[in-house]
């Protein structure tokens, strides 16, 4: 890509001046190395309105609209903007209780969408574009050009809310809610794509006997599911030709000479990456692209389930208080994935033992406090507390970790990563108050 000749050090007599080190002309051996952070700043802007209208005494309608805009700089889109339609009903008559719901339909778009917008800041702007053959151009491109955001991507969103409050005696309070919330992105092929979803119930039940005890219990459900979608990349070397077969195999070949034709496939494309082409043959994934063929495609799968549960009871006789509780916190999470093994290089008996997906995450808590304030006297009391709390982690991030902390030499793992834990706080609290 230089000059016969030209030393590993030409840039070092332009020092930090950027403009001087272009001006030599000079293409980087490398394309992808951070030369400074990048600046990211941000702009939000806010604007809404809204209209209610009571129905009767008891029924009220409201509906509004809002539009968030952000102007970025040095991201891969300048502006994004949401517009936001929500309509809401409040009933404070329904089955003799309180009824609150909403719905919110939110709508995500923005400008072009550009995966170099932080070229600038790393090494392949000190020079021009490589175009010489043999050179590996992987370094020049940042990102497959399908990719977005989570938080730039377009996005479709539907989210309701809903509550009800009643009296079901005249000791018993009861509620009810659900939360959903459904989200699509329409226009991402990698990243976060498909539909991601959240459903949360939650029931709550208080009893108040007497005005001296009070009981309470709560469980809360919640279910989650995201989908998303990588490419693992190949390469893309000028002057290289590649050629794809039907089982997703794909072959790089310097000389252009068309490899054997693995059993049972046959040849579906050939593309030689050119000096010039190498951008917009490399640069978005396809079938044919040599840096990021559609048979290297992996997905990945992930469904959460959550449940709280627990109660409380509060007791106060004069200046007696005591109160007590406890909750539980089960969580897991599970991830499977998908991909073509035979694209990836991957023998059959790794792919076996892969499988489809990770064992379960999991996180099981217990908590349980208590505490009694007791006067002493009419100006001093004592307040006695105890808490306990018990955790279970199960993270497949760690697995074998504790049997093999030295994989390979000069190397060891420092963490083995979280383990169960059980944990007793007692404590009391002389409080004084002076007259």
């Amino acid at each position: 890509n230089n000059p016969p000749g030209t030393p590993a050090t030409a840039y070092n007599a332009t020092g930090c001046n950027y403009a001087l080190t272009r001006g030599l002309g000079l293409v980087p051996s490398a394309g992808n190395v951070n030369l400074r952070n990048v600046p990211y700043a941000y702009r939000q802007t806010n604007a809404s309105v809204t209209a209610s209208y009571r129905l009767t005494r008891r029924d009220v309608v409201e509906t509004g609209y809002e539009r968030e805009s952000f102007d970025r700089e040095y991201r891969e889109r300048e502006q994004t903007w949401e517009d936001r339609v929500r309509v809401s009903y409040v009933s404070r008559q329904l089955l003799s209780g309180t009824f609150r719901g909403s719905y919110t339909y939110a709508r995500r778009r923005g400008s072009d969408y550009d995966t170099h917008a932080t070229g600038e800041f790393v090494s392949g702007a000190l020079g021009p574009l490589p175009t010489a053959a043999g050179t590996n151009v992987a370094g020049w491109i940042h990102a497959v050009a399908q990719l977005r955001k989570f938080d730039l991507a377009d996005r479709d969103r539907h989210l309701v809310d809903a509550r009800f409050n009643m009296a079901v005696a005249p000791t018993v309070d009861a509620s009810v809610a659900l939360q959903v919330r459904d989200a699509t992105y329409p226009t991402s092929m990698f990243g976060r794509i498909d539909r991601q979803q959240q459903v949360s119930p939650t029931v709550d039940i208080t009893w108040q006997p007497s005005p001296m005890l009070s009981v309470a219990a709560f469980g809360s459900w919640h279910r989650g599911r995201m989908n998303q979608a990588g490419v693992h990349p190949l390469g893309c070397v000028i002057g290289t030709s590649y050629f794809f077969f039907s089982n997703g195999l794909a072959v790089a070949s310097a000389t252009g000479d068309a490899p054997p034709t693995p059993p049972g496939a046959s040849l579906v494309g050939v593309e030689q990456v050119g000096a010039t082409s190498w951008e917009t043959l490399c640069g978005a994934s396809s079938d044919t692209s040599p840096a990021f063929p559609r048979s290297r495609i992996w997905t990945s799968y992930q469904r959460d389930r959550n449940t709280v549960v627990g109660g409380s009871a509060y007791y106060s006789a004069g200046r007696l208080t005591a109160s007590a509780g406890y909750s539980y916190n089960r969580g897991r999470t599970r991830i499977d994935y998908d991909y073509n093994p035979v694209a990836l290089g991957i023998p059959d008996d790794q792919a076996a033992l892969a499988g489809t997906g990770w064992p379960e995450l999991v996180f099981d808590q217990h908590f349980f406090d208590a505490d009694v304030s007791v006067p002493v006297r009419p100006w001093i009391a004592a307040h006695v507390v105890y808490r306990y709390e018990h955790g279970r982690i199960d993270d497949w991030h760690y697995d074998g970790v504790d049997v093999n902390p030295m994989p390979a030499a000069n190397a060891a793992y420092l963490d083995a990563g979280p383990r169960g834990y059980g944990v007793h706080v007692a404590g009391i609290f002389v409080r004084v108050s002076l007259r």
